[in-house]
C-alpha cells in the first residue's frame, strides 16, 4: 500500500471514531447502516478541517468524539483474536483503553497532509449478522479508493467494527501486527508498547 493510501486508510479508520451520532436501530432510511457511514463522512471531514492547523485541538477532538458508532470492545476483541479469549477481564480493559488511545495518538499526527479527500457512500449489503457498506474515497488529483465498512447491531444501534481499504481489512492488519508482538513479548508486552507510543 502506498504512503498516500496509508494516509487515506488512517483517515478512514480514525475517522470512523469521529462520528458522535447515536442511531437507534429502526427501519427509517436515515437510521440505516449506510446513513451511519454517510454521516460519518460529513462529520469526519468537518472535524479535520476545523483542526487542520492545531494538532492539539485535533487530538482533543478525536478523544471527545470517540463515543458513538464504533464498537471499540468488539474491535479490540477482533484485533487480539485468540489472545482476547485467554486474556483476563483486567487485560481486556487495559488493551481496549490503550488501543483506543493508540489510534487517537497515531492518526491525529498523520492528518497534517489531509488535502480535502471526500467519502462517497454507495450502498449496503447483508453479510450474516453484519451489514457491509460500500464507499469510495476520491483524493484530489488521485485515483479513487474503495472502502467497505462492516457494521453490527449492538444495543439497538448499528456500530462500525471494521473497514477494508482497497480490499485490506484494517482489523486483520492490526491482528497480524499485534500477533507478532504477542508471540515475542506476550500481551502485557504489547500493552506496554502501545502505552509508550500513545504518550510519545
Amino acid at each position: 500500500m502506498s504512503s498516500r493510501r496509508s494516509l487515506l486508510a488512517a483517515l478512514l479508520v480514525a475517522g470512523s471514531l469521529l462520528t458522535g451520532a447515536t442511531l437507534p436501530l429502526a427501519a427509517a432510511p436515515d437510521q440505516a447502516p449506510e446513513a451511519v457511514i454517510d454521516r460519518f463522512g460529513e462529520q469526519a471531514v468537518a472535524a479535520l478541517a476545523a483542526t487542520q492547523n492545531d494538532p492539539a485541538a485535533r487530538r482533543q477532538r478525536f478523544a471527545e468524539l470517540m463515543q458513538g458508532d464504533v464498537d471499540m470492545p468488539r474491535i479490540a476483541a477482533l484485533v487480539l483474536g485468540r489472545a482476547w479469549r485467554t486474556a483476563s477481564p483486567e487485560e481486556r480493559n487495559r488493551f481496549t483503553k490503550v488501543f483506543q488511545e493508540h489510534l487517537i495518538a497515531t492518526y491525529s499526527r498523520r492528518f497534517d497532509s489531509y488535502a480535502g479527500e471526500r467519502l462517497e457512500v454507495g450502498g449496503q449489503t447483508e453479510a450474516g449478522e453484519d451489514v457491509l457498506v460500500n464507499s469510495r474515497v476520491t483524493p484530489k488529483g488521485g485515483e479513487p479508493i474503495d472502502v467497505v465498512w462492516r457494521l453490527r447491531e449492538k444495543d439497538g444501534r448499528w456500530r462500525i467494527i471494521d473497514a477494508s481499504v482497497a480490499g485490506v481489512s484494517m482489523v486483520v492488519t492490526w491482528r497480524n501486527e499485534f500477533a507478532a508482538v504477542i508471540e515475542r513479548e506476550g500481551l502485557d508486552g504489547l500493552i506496554r508498547r502501545l502505552e509508550e507510543q500513545a504518550v510519545g
